[in-house]
Formats: structure tokens, sequence, C-alpha cells
């Protein structure tokens, strides 16, 4: 069993989700379709909701 910081995977889980959200994005770009908004900002704004 491997043993990690908890702060080094916890790095390398956001930049798998970074990873994988880009070949989604590049996916949808291919096909010719267009990619939607994911950032969090964007979500908040369109449930109307205050940030922070």
């Amino acid at each position: 069993m491997a043993l990690q910081q908890y702060s080094s995977a916890l790095t390398h889980f956001f930049n798998q989700q970074t990873h994988h959200r880009g070949q989604v994005h590049a996916g949808l770009t291919g096909l010719g379709k267009p990619s939607l908004s994911l950032d969090l900002i964007y979500f908040v704004r369109s449930e109307g909701r205050q940030w922070m």
C-alpha cells in the first residue's frame, strides 16, 4: 500500500479533474458542438445566487 501526503493527493485529485474537463471540451469541439460554461462563477450566476 502506497502512502501519500494528503496535500499531494488532493492536488492530484484537482489536476485529474482539470485533465478530464479538458478532454470533454476537446471532444465536444471535435464534434462541432458548443462547449458548456463549467466555471463555478457561471453556475452561481445562473442559479441567481450571490458569490460568497
